[in-house]
């Protein structure tokens, strides 16, 4: 498949190199998913049994695919990442797996993706390069690669470049 489009490559922190070297470690080779990372405490503004209320509403929410009420928990308490704790972490695993994984994290990694935009309804999108490109290569184009949209469902999703063109942009 000819390749007419832009995938965008940026260098992973340091906790996402940590983060990836231990699922590959714990999850990839050992198969262990009992496994437990260590996080920072998280100040997301709720007491415990405000967190407790806001997630049972958050469930329902979803149970419910209620997206009103999704937007509006968002809003009124947004998502708070975990920061995983590297040093807390490192310290469950016995010391080979734990030197493997400081290794493997000093690898030069990258996050790919690319943007892709319907040109039907023009909704847009960063997709994770890794799958795309997976999906795409089961698939037979003569061109450029053709997801259907999430939102209209047509068969018009394409990258981002070759929208631009397409419109000439």
């Amino acid at each position: 498949m000819p390749k007419h489009f832009t995938i965008n490559r940026r260098p992973l922190s340091l906790e996402e190199k940590y983060k990836e070297a231990l699922f590959h470690y714990i999850y990839d080779l050992f198969g262990d998913s009992s496994f437990e990372f260590e996080y920072l405490p998280v100040d997301d503004g709720l007491n415990d049994e405000q967190r407790i209320e806001h997630d049972k509403a958050w469930n329902i929410a979803i149970d419910n695919d209620d997206f009103d009420e999704m937007d509006r928990l968002s809003a009124l308490h947004p998502y708070v990442e975990p920061i995983l704790d590297i040093d807390k972490t490192l310290n469950k695993l016995d010391a080979d797996t734990r030197d493997a994984v400081i290794s493997f994290a000093g690898n030069d990694m990258f996050k790919e993706t690319i943007s892709l935009k319907c040109l039907k309804c023009h909704h847009e999108q960063i997709a994770p390069w890794n799958i795309v490109n997976e999906c795409w290569n089961r698939l037979d184009f003569p061109d450029y690669p053709i997801s259907y949209c999430p939102i209209c469902d047509k068969p018009k999703f394409v990258p981002l470049d070759i929208y631009n063109k397409h419109f000439n942009k």
